[in-house]
């Protein structure tokens, strides 16, 4: 029995357009191994150190590397539901390997890369009819305890912000662990939480301590595309949180606060 392909059409056609751009180019004019060696090259491999690890939503309107206009080799983009990583692996080991592997490549920059509007925090905040994200609700205890101590008018606004502010802490986590395995010379990766509102076209740094917003962009919606949605108010003192301090490589400490001007 044969796999059925006509649904694939689109896809197929997607493929050929990758491969008249990267196999049939005219420039090199090389051997069809030497472009294949060159997308290898783009990748994870020896030759180039992967600047950026994403760990992104499964939305489809959001491609990291559409979002951020990323290039082949320039980072290692996880995407799973709601773009969480939960407290522990046991909670969700692939993410974690995801972590796990980013580390070991060497990458100094981690992204977690949350936005507005997302199907999978108002599953979070208001609970789903489907026993496997019901399942995955129940895992995120920390998370909706937190949203369930809100007004239910407020939760789905600041369900996003939140599970990026409580991602960053977990891998913070992660960090102070290698940090004390691997001694002070080790080189910590910088975590930044980014909210992405596409209501507004605004891009936001989280600050992980209070879930409050820092915009790094400042666009403004013409007059005929609607209301700009106000950004969230810092969630302190509701949820206080202990101040976390990095320790670099040079011995220097870097606050939260100041994490963000390294974009």
């Amino acid at each position: 029995m044969k796999e059925e392909k006509t649904h694939l059409a689109s896809l197929v056609s997607g493929f050929q357009q990758f491969y008249a751009a990267q196999y049939e180019c005219t420039t090199c004019h090389r051997d069809i191994g030497h472009c294949y060696q060159k997308i290898v090259d783009e990748g994870v491999s020896p030759q180039r150190k992967l600047e950026w690890a994403i760990i992104g939503c499964a939305d489809p309107r959001k491609p990291p590397e559409e979002i951020y206009n990323l290039k082949p080799g320039q980072a290692l983009v996880y995407r799973n539901l709601g773009n969480s990583v939960p407290r522990t692996p046991r909670q969700d080991v692939a993410v974690w390997g995801a972590v796990a592997y980013a580390v070991g490549l060497g990458i100094k920059k981690i992204i977690i890369d949350g936005h507005d509007d997302c199907g999978a925090m108002k599953a979070a905040a208001y609970g789903h009819k489907d026993p496997i994200l019901t399942q995955w609700r129940n895992q995120k205890v920390t998370f909706t305890r937190r949203l369930q101590a809100m007004p239910l008018q407020h939760r789905h606004d600041h369900a996003s912000v939140l599970n990026v502010a409580l991602s960053v802490r977990n891998i913070d986590r992660y960090l102070d662990q290698l940090v004390k395995e691997k001694g002070p010379d080790w080189e910590r990766p910088t975590v930044t939480g980014l909210l992405f509102k596409m209501g507004e076209g605004n891009l936001y740094v989280v600050n992980r301590r209070d879930a409050s917003l820092e915009p790094l962009t400042h666009h403004s919606l013409r007059t005929d595309r609607g209301h700009t949605p106000p950004v969230c108010p810092p969630l302190a003192p509701e949820w206080p949180i202990r101040p976390h301090h990095h320790q670099h490589g040079n011995g220097a400490c870097l606050s939260h606060q100041e994490q963000p001007k390294s974009l």
